[in-house]
């Protein structure tokens, strides 16, 4: 039997978000195969936490990446004390966290599998993003210059200033793990353009798992969905509005709901600025009956890992749509099949194959039904088992 220790960081502890998922998913699969399993939380919010079914401990943060003194020790005795041998840091990007595991690997025998659950070009795509976009800058023309300004800026020192930030962070997780795992194959080109000294022999790539549901079969209505962090940054929402505001006419008896908390109250107001209608800003709230009644799945992200909720969409039947803005969108949708990839952020494009998609039912029927099909391909056992290899070669 093999012992491992899951380290999660948990921002929201009451909530279960998708990297903490992913652990329980395959948590569960790992103990069916005999592994035991073991979670570490780090958390400003311990109170907050809510029981697992794993034995756990807890580190409290003053601040994200901030533990008080004895905080490695109490990780280096629970890790003896449990025989641990593997410790999948599911968080590696925080690098104070990276930094404990580290200590712990040269004091112990320990294997350390770090998992970037981001594109390796998050924080640039999230960075270039933010310029020129009216619904954040609004009509002053202070506002625009001063983004000018700073996009100049950006192209001439920020985004090498990022690129040199990302390369001394992968080359530290890299360093001290025993295998670098990314969610997509797509990204390990991204991954060495920005640090190219790694060795390629020392990164792996493994597709997230996604539970299974028990699918009630519900007629599908005139309803789209959106569901992710509202704001302008990584997701994008504003993008969605631009693109409604191109569809809305074509499609008068249609719904969409945005799912997700965040910038609503900002977002409710440029919505009704702009005349949008049918639009329904639902706060955060549980995905699952919205996706059984939706037909489509509108995702609008700059970059995203491996975003578990269009797989999620998908196993309910709602025909996804997605700019090709991140490497792993081609692992999730086979174009024109199971979904649709539009050119990333050509709004128009979308608006258009949006409105095609509602108009075309039976085509609808089809990809919904090849949707279904295709979340197979990330059943947790699958995906269970290529880790299990990998675990194996270490």
């Amino acid at each position: 039997m093999k012992n491992i220790l899951f380290i999660n960081h948990d921002s929201y502890p009451k909530e279960v978000g998708g990297i903490k998922r992913v652990s329980l998913i395959l948590a569960e699969e790992f103990s069916k195969l005999g592994y035991a399993c073991h979670f570490l939380h780090a958390t400003n919010l311990p109170d907050d936490l809510s029981p697992l079914p794993y034995p756990s401990i807890v580190i409290p943060e003053l601040r994200q990446g901030c533990y008080d003194e004895g905080c490695v020790k109490k990780v280096l005795d629970y890790v003896r004390n449990n025989d641990i041998e593997i410790v999948f840091n599911q968080h590696c990007d925080i690098i104070p966290l990276s930094e404990l595991v580290a200590s712990l690997k040269a004091q112990l025998p320990i294997k350390v599998i770090s998992t970037l659950h981001f594109s390796p070009r998050h924080d640039i795509d999230v960075a270039r993003a933010m310029f020129f976009n009216r619904y954040r800058l609004g009509r002053s023309a202070k506002a625009w210059i001063t983004n000018i300004l700073v996009y100049i800026k950006f192209n001439l020192f920020g985004q090498k200033q990022i690129k040199s930030r990302l390369k001394k962070k992968f080359e530290y997780i890299a360093s001290h793990s025993d295998r670098m795992v990314l969610l997509s194959e797509a990204y390990k080109t991204d991954v060495l353009n920005i640090a190219p000294d790694i060795n390629l022999d020392t990164i792996s790539a493994i597709n997230n798992p996604m539970r299974r549901f028990n699918v009630v079969n519900t007629s599908k209505r005139k309803s789209i969905v959106w569901a992710g962090r509202v704001g302008f940054d990584m997701k994008r929402t504003d993008l969605l509005l631009r693109i409604w505001a191109k569809a809305q006419a074509q499609l008068p008896d249609w719904e969409l709901h945005v799912l997700g908390g965040g910038q609503c109250e900002h977002f409710k107001t440029i919505a009704q600025r702009e005349g949008l209608k049918n639009i329904h800003f639902q706060g955060f709230t549980n995905p699952f009956p919205y996706y059984s009644e939706a037909s489509i799945l509108c995702s609008t992200s700059a970059t995203e890992g491996l975003p578990m909720n269009i797989l999620e969409g998908m196993a309910h039947g709602c025909v996804p749509i997605s700019f090709d803005s991140f490497g792993s969108i081609r692992d999730i949708i086979t174009a024109d099949t199971d979904g649709i990839i539009v050119k990333s952020f050509d709004t128009a494009e979308y608006a258009r194959r949006l409105v095609a998609l509602a108009k075309d039912s039976e085509k609808m029927e089809r990809m919904s039904q090849a949707a279904i099909k295709k979340v197979a391909d990330f059943a947790p056992e699958h995906i269970a088992s290529q880790w299990q290899r990998l675990i194996e070669e270490l």
